[in-house]
Order: C-alpha cells, then structure tokens, then sequence
C-alpha cells in the first residue's frame, strides 16, 4: 500500500531535474552529434559564420574552427552546459519547423520572412534567431536565451510503468496460438503530421540517440526517453518512410493505446482500408464529442507496408479475452501488449473492434516492418451522434 502511495505522488507531480546531463562525461559524450547535426542544420539554413557564432554565445573562430574540425574527424571534446543548451534550442526549432511544413524548403522559407507577430516586430524570425548574445532586435531578448533558461528549470514528469499497468488488471499469459499478419496491413495517419523525418536529412544513425537526448535539455523529454526504452537493434533508420516507422513508437497517446502503455508507442494496422477507416473514424468521433460539436472531418494519407513475424492470434476469443476487447477500457489490453513486447513477441492479430469482420494487427517490433509506401488520401467526415463513417478519396 505505501508503495501504491509512493507511486500515485510520483504521477501527481514533477520530480527533481537530473543533473547528471550536466555532468562533464555525459557532456563529452553528446558534443561531437550535438555539432555535427548543428552545422548540418545550419547548412541548410544557409547561414554564415558570422550568425553560427552568434547562436553558440560567440566563441572565438579559432575556438569554432577546432570544435568544427574534432566533430567532422569524430574527435572527442567537450562543450560547456551554456552552449549545448544553444544547441538543443536550435534542435528544437529545426524539430518544430519539420512538424508545421512538409518540405524543409518551406521550412527555411518561413524563417527568412518577416512576421507581424509582436515577438518578431516585422522581423524575419531568423533575425532574433541568429541574435545570440551580442544584441537584441527591439530590445526583446533573444529566443535561444529565453528557450535555454526555460529549460534549464524544467521538471521530469513521472509516468506510469508497466508495472503500474498491473495494477489494473490480472496478469495474462501470453498463449501459444501465433499467425502471420495480413499482407499489405493499411494505416492511416492524419496528413497535418509530416512525412519526413524530422533529423533524417541533418544527423546520422550513430548520432540519434545523442540528439533526441540534447532535444530534452530544451523540449519535450518524452520522445528522448523513448527512444532510450527501444532497443537499438530495432531502431529504423536510412530507409524510405522510415521515420514514418519510428514515430508510431516514439509518439504516444497520453493514457497510451489498446495494447500499449504510455511509455513506448506501438504501429496498429488492419487488413484492409475499411477497416483502417472505422478504427481511425471512431477516434475523431469521440474527439468530436469532446470537443462539442456537430461533426469533423480530417484528411489522412494511407501507408501500406509488409508486417514480417509470428504474431499472438487471438482472433474469435472474444469471450474468452472479453476484458482485453473491452471497448471502453485499455487496462487488461496494455497489460497484454507490455507482456507480448517484453517477451520479445512480434505484436498481436485481433478482431476490430470498430467494423465486424474486420482484422487489426499491432506490431511491437519496428525492424519487422518493412516495404512501408505512401499512397492515396482521404477525408474521413463523422458525426458525434451517429455511428456513420463517411470516407472519401482525395484526388
């Protein structure tokens, strides 16, 4: 009982920052991907010397060139908290513009404007962007400053293991019942997310794991420690839509989805697109309840892709299973993926629970998906009071 205590304070609050990512070791351990990716992208923004320095808190040339030159040759130095913390801000932004435009082009476009907002007084956000230290467009303080001393006080939040899962359902063997998965499986995502990775283009496999760590000092830690809990030798990377791949894991639903926790996402997919339709359709409906009104309508593209391995079938139990394909509550569900993925278990074949006859897999494992091609768009329109599902095909 003390320790279910323990554990509902540590949810209901943040706990003290770690200041072991400070230490001098774990700084020299990110500096050379810190600035590998941070010249990348600074590449692509096109920006001088001149404007690099003044981001970094204007070190010396001499001091710039050797960093540069120790990071290019995979040497080993170590940069001081105040300019990895400059870095990780610019990680951020790079990480934000990949989120709002589809093409990196746009991206850098778009800071290169100039913009009526009040922060950026008619100024092209690049201008306070690359403002550094050594001055201030209209006396407002620059971004990197104010993003790194944000950060620098920023809380970890606790979040629910899978042991805190547990807690809210029995215990259920994993049986022996296994099947391939469909093949092609369909998903569809929302179009407002971008295709592209969102450091695919700037950084190298060896380096990602240092940079989605570099990205917490000044952003969400959730995706960071994410990728920390997916094993290595499953991370995809390199290869088309791959990051399409990984965002299923890294990027998750608060209270988790039906066969996985908060912690680590999972990729769900179905036999075809009808039934991909009702799964995702039924969400927008309950967002549109929520929401209060009438109906909505999104676009979505649709991903088909192969699913490789044997999966848990428990297809047609649903009496036997019924708390697992209980429609209102995940609990006995999460319990179950978390056991499936901690076994080493390539995912899980179920009946949809959203269209009769239709067939759901969920994947745990990313290295088994493979062949994954984007093809067409659709609208998908609901009503919060009617179970109607209208889809259409986008031109």
């Amino acid at each position: 009982m003390q320790h279910a205590r323990r554990e509902q304070r540590e949810d209901q609050g943040p706990q003290r920052l770690d200041m072991e990512r400070f230490a001098p070791a774990n700084r020299k351990r990110l500096s050379a991907p810190a600035l590998r990716t941070f010249l990348a992208i600074t590449d692509l923004w096109g920006l001088t010397e001149e404007q690099r320095l003044l981001m970094l808190g204007y070190p010396s040339r001499s001091t710039y060139h050797n960093w540069a030159k120790q990071a290019r040759e995979h040497g080993a130095f170590t940069l001081d908290v105040d300019t990895l913390t400059r870095i990780s801000a610019v990680l951020g932004i790079h990480q934000a513009l990949g989120v709002l435009f589809s093409d990196e082009r746009a991206g850098v476009a778009r800071l290169r404007t100039p913009h009526q907002a009040l922060v950026f007084s008619g100024h092209p956000p690049l201008d306070i962007v690359t403002n550094g230290t050594r001055g201030r467009v209209d006396d407002r303080p620059p971004v990197s400053r104010r993003r790194a001393r944000r950060s620098l006080h920023a809380a970890k939040y606790a979040r629910r293991s899978v042991h805190a899962l547990r807690r809210y359902g029995h215990r259920l063997s994993v049986r022996d019942r296994f099947a391939e998965a469909p093949r092609p499986s369909y998903r569809l995502i929302p179009s407002q997310f971008p295709p592209i990775g969102l450091f695919e283009t700037v950084t190298r496999a060896a380096d990602l794991e240092a940079v989605m760590e570099l990205v917490g000092w000044t952003n969400d830690r959730l995706v960071a420690d994410r990728i920390q809990r997916l094993p290595k030798d499953q991370w995809v990377y390199g290869t088309p839509n791959s990051s399409i791949v990984m965002a299923a894991f890294l990027h998750v639903a608060p209270g988790g989805m039906r066969f996985n926790g908060p912690d680590l996402g999972a990729r769900y997919a179905a036999d075809d697109l009808r039934t991909a339709a009702a799964e995702v359709g039924h969400h927008l409906r309950r967002e549109a309840y929520a929401r209060g009104v009438a109906t909505m309508a999104r676009t979505y593209r649709s991903y088909a892709a192969t699913l490789f391995g044997d999966y848990l079938d428990i297809r047609g139990e649903q009496t036997l299973r019924s708390d697992v394909y209980d429609g209102t509550s995940y609990a006995a569900s999460q319990v179950l993926g978390e056991e499936v993925r901690s076994s080493g278990g390539a995912g899980i074949l179920y009946d949809s629970v959203r269209l009769k006859g239709g067939v759901a897999i969920v994947a745990h494992r990313p290295r088994n998906i493979q062949g994954v091609v984007q093809a067409d768009h659709f609208e998908i329109t609901v009503s919060a009071t009617d179970r109607r599902i209208d889809v259409r095909k986008l031109a």
